[in-house]
C-alpha cells in the first residue's frame, strides 16, 4: 500500500498514522487484505466521527424521471467494480444520493470484508479491486473535506428547539398530511432545507406547499399591488380584496416555485366552506368570503390562517422516487394545527433560512 501512496493515492501522509507496517515476509504480509482493511476502517471511524464527510459521498444520478411518460429511467453501472462499490456506498446512502444518518461506515466496511472472507481466485482479485477504489474514494472524501476545513467541526447541539413537533413516518408512507422534510445535502432552487406538507396525492401526482419560506411583505402589501392593477385587468377583483382584508397584517409565505399566482390557505376551522382535511386538526383551502366575515364577526382568528403564494408538484410516481432515493425523509406532525401558531406566523423567527 505503499505503493498506492507514492503513486498519489493519499494527498498526505498523515492518512497513514496509526497503521502498523509488517515486515515483508511475515504472514500478515501476505495478506494484503488486512492493510486495506485497516486503511479502510480507519478513514471509516474518521467520517463516523465528522457527519460533514459523510455529506460529501453523493452517488452519480442513477436513475432519472421522465416528464414526458411520467416513468424512472433506470442507468447501468458501467462496469462490475463500479457495480459492486455502488452495492457498499447504498448501504451508506439508502439507495439514494446522499448519506442515511443512521448509517455507519465502520459497519459498511467490516460487513464487506466479513462477506469477502469466503472469497477465492478471480472473485477475490475482485474486491481487492473494489476495496482500492473505496480507499480512492474515501481519501478523495477527506481531501475535500480538509479543503473546506470540515474534519475540525464537531456535532452541535441543537441551539433552539425544533419549529415543528414530529416524528419520522414509515418511507413508503407518502400521503396527504405527511410532511417532506428536505435532505440536508438537496440543494435545489427553492427546496434547500424545506419542510413541505402535502396537500393531495393520488394517481395523477402530488401538491405540496412549502412551510417554511417566509416572504418580505404582507398581505396588505399584495391587496395594494393588486389594487393598482386592477385598471389594466391584472389584478384581483373588488370582492377578492375585501374577503381578503381582515387579513392583512397576515404575512406571506412562498409555498413553492409552480404557479405563483395560486394562493393556498391552511387554517384550523373544519366547519369553513370549502375547507379539506389535511389531518391532526389542520385543513386547506376555503370561502374567502365566509373566513373574512367569521374574522369580522370575531368567530375565528386571522391569526390562524396562513398564506402561501404557489406550492410544489410532483408528477406520477416521482415523488416516490426521490424519497426512494434519500431526496426526503418523511415525517408525520403530532399536531398539524401547530404550523398556525401566531409566533410561527408573524413573529422574527418564521422568515429564517432552514425552519
Amino acid at each position: 500500500f505503499f505503493d498506492f501512496w507514492k503513486e498519489g493515492g493519499f494527498t498526505d501522509r498523515r492518512e497513514l498514522r496509526g497503521v502498523r507496517v509488517v515486515p515483508a515476509m511475515s504472514a500478515a504480509a501476505k495478506r494484503p487484505g488486512l492493510s486495506l482493511y485497516r486503511l479502510l476502517l480507519r478513514s471509516a471511524k474518521l467520517m463516523d466521527r465528522r457527519p460533514a464527510l459523510k455529506g460529501l459521498i453523493q452517488t452519480q444520478r442513477m436513475r432519472f424521471y421522465d416528464r414526458k411518460n411520467s416513468e424512472w429511467i433506470e442507468m447501468d453501472a458501467q462496469d462490475k467494480e463500479d457495480a459492486s462499490l455502488l452495492g457498499h456506498i447504498a448501504k451508506l446512502t439508502g439507495g439514494g444520493r446522499f448519506y442515511l444518518p443512521e448509517a455507519s461506515a465502520v459497519g459498511v466496511v467490516r460487513d464487506a470484508f466479513k462477506e469477502g472472507k469466503a472469497l477465492t481466485g478471480e472473485e477475490l482479485d475482485g474486491e481487492m479491486d473494489v476495496a482500492i477504489a473505496a480507499i480512492r474514494m474515501l481519501d478523495a472524501n477527506i481531501g475535500k473535506g480538509r479543503k473546506l476545513g470540515v474534519l475540525d467541526w464537531e456535532r452541535a447541539a441543537p441551539t433552539r428547539p425544533p419549529p415543528y413537533a414530529i416524528q419520522e413516518a414509515p418511507r413508503n408512507d407518502v400521503s396527504v398530511g405527511r410532511l417532506l422534510l428536505a435532505h440536508p445535502m438537496l440543494n435545489q432552487a427553492g427546496l434547500t432545507r424545506a419542510v413541505i406538507l402535502l396537500v393531495q396525492h393520488n394517481r395523477q401526482g402530488t401538491f405540496g406547499i412549502v412551510l417554511n419560506r417566509r416572504v418580505p411583505f404582507t398581505m396588505g402589501d399584495l391587496l395594494r399591488e393588486h389594487e393598482q392593477h386592477e385598471t389594466k385587468g391584472l389584478g384581483m377583483s373588488s370582492k377578492v380584496r375585501d374577503s381578503l382584508e381582515p387579513f392583512s397584517e397576515n404575512v406571506l409565505f412562498k409555498g413553492g416555485d409552480v404557479s405563483l399566482e395560486f394562493l393556498s390557505i391552511l387554517h384550523p376551522y373544519a366547519d369553513l366552506k370549502g375547507s379539506q382535511a389535511i389531518g391532526g386538526g389542520l385543513y386547506w383551502q376555503c370561502d374567502l368570503r365566509e373566513a373574512g366575515k367569521m374574522v369580522q364577526q370575531g368567530k375565528a382568528s386571522a391569526d390562524q390562517f396562513k398564506f402561501f403564494l404557489g406550492h410544489a408538484r410532483w408528477g406520477p410516481s416521482q415523488l416516490s422516487g426521490e424519497v426512494e432515493m434519500n431526496l426526503w425523509r418523511v415525517a408525520a406532525p403530532s399536531q398539524a394545527k401547530e404550523t398556525l401558531e401566531p409566533d410561527a406566523r408573524n413573529g422574527a423567527d418564521a422568515g429564517r433560512k432552514g425552519e
